[in-house]
């Protein structure tokens, strides 16, 4: 094993190690290791926008204009965003990394979008939601209420399909159409899209480049579609590092246990000097 790798592998485990002992704290400080019901959220919209910053919401990053690209012939790097250039599709990391981790949350709008939006709104924390667009369709409110308290809205396709399995034509229509809803629910085009399941090729990287995006991908998934408990939850979160996507849901099936693993995520990502942000935040210097 070279040098670079045992460095690696001990970096690794130490963060483990370091995560473990966090959530064991977080779970006897705020009871967030039982799978009890949560507490009853408050209604949304009886605080002021992302926990009281009433007024320094920055206006979402938004598409670039629509071009015509060639199909790209190779994909390169690691990173959990994607973005083309000429024929390669590059894999990068944000910019804006240091301190900074991003909660990503997919399938919504759905019936636990809101309970997940009162918990970051109590934490003054912020996210970004892939949403669907027929559930867009279904719930234009709630996506309008995300974005009012400062949340990112993103792009996960129209019906949530393997984008694998569609040619270009198949996937344009799929991110199109839930661009033009999104934009109609909120007067903007997203910067960002997610392909469901993580499934996605070259010609997924072509129509997100047409259509003016940036790709994203994940760093950690919590894997909480799988509901293994609020405590898995937390300790996979708190695994994250600079620059690195958390990715979660707020939908597509029964998401308590998100619900209470929320707030001791966000704790212990805070004791571990990370801020909590966007990803908007991820690609500009500050949010104002």
């Amino acid at each position: 094993m070279s040098t670079y790798a045992r460095r690696r592998l001990l970096a690794a485990v130490g963060a483990l190690l370091v995560a473990g002992a966090i959530v064991a704290g977080l779970v006897v400080a705020f009871g967030g290791g039982s799978d009890k019901p949560a507490a009853a959220s408050r209604p949304v919209g009886t605080e002021t926008t992302a926990g009281g910053q009433s007024g320094t919401v920055a206006p979402q990053l938004a598409a670039h204009p629509p071009r015509t690209v060639e199909q790209p012939t190779v994909i390169q790097g690691d990173g959990p965003f994607w973005e083309l250039h000429g024929t390669t599709v590059q894999r990068i990391a944000p910019p804006y990394r240091k301190g900074r981790v991003a909660l990503t949350f997919d399938d919504g709008p759905g019936p636990f979008t809101r309970q997940i939006l009162d918990e970051l709104e109590s934490l003054h924390a912020r996210a970004t939601f892939f949403v669907i667009g027929e559930n867009v369709k279904e719930s234009p409110g709630m996506v309008r209420e995300l974005r009012d308290a400062g949340m990112v809205i993103g792009n996960h396709t129209w019906t949530h399909p393997n984008m694998t399995k569609l040619g270009f034509a198949g996937q344009r229509g799929q991110i199109e159409r839930t661009q033009t809803i999104i934009q109609a629910t909120i007067g903007q085009r997203p910067r960002f899209f997610r392909p469901p399941t993580w499934a996605w090729n070259k010609t997924t990287a072509r129509v997100v480049a047409e259509e003016g995006m940036l790709g994203v991908l994940f760093s950690i998934d919590t894997q909480d579609w799988t509901l293994p408990g609020v405590t898995a939850i937390v300790r996979s979160a708190l695994q994250a590092r600079d620059g690195q996507v958390i990715a979660l849901h707020d939908a597509g099936g029964e998401r308590e246990q998100t619900v209470q693993a929320l707030p001791l995520i966000i704790k212990g990502l805070r004791a571990q000097g990370l801020e909590v942000v966007t990803l908007d935040e991820l690609f500009r210097k500050s949010a104002g």
